[in-house]
């Protein structure tokens, strides 16, 4: 995993840092999935050799937890779709309530992986 996160992030500063002038990067903080967590390290340490700044932003917590996909998806999977409203935008909480996300629901619900 470690060899395609150096390899990712070579093509990143080679190619597309400077085809847009890039100078800072801003990630989120990942406390759960251990291969993100591992490729945000890597990134933060090869960016900053490279003269390109890194943060690593705190994820926003409700009731110490930190707000991810993955558990919006688990509340959904377990038709709690109500307690999302306290950590999502209200845009995604309406949208999560509408006709038109019924198919989205149903995919998430036979997708149980984590991504």
């Amino acid at each position: 995993m470690e060899a395609h996160a150096r390899l990712d992030l070579e093509v990143y500063k080679t190619y597309i840092i400077p085809a847009l002038g890039i100078t800072s990067r801003y990630v989120g903080e990942e406390p759960y999935c251990e291969v993100t967590k591992t490729y945000n390290s890597i990134m933060k340490q090869s960016l900053e050799v490279a003269g390109i700044q890194c943060e690593i932003v705190p994820r926003l917590e409700v009731k110490n937890e930190a707000i991810s996909a993955s558990k919006v998806r688990r509340l959904i999977i377990n038709g709690n779709i109500e307690e999302i409203k306290s950590i999502v935008p209200k845009s995604t909480y309406e949208y999560f309530q509408s006709d038109e996300a019924k198919l989205l629901i149903d995919k998430i619900k036979v997708n149980l992986g984590r991504h």
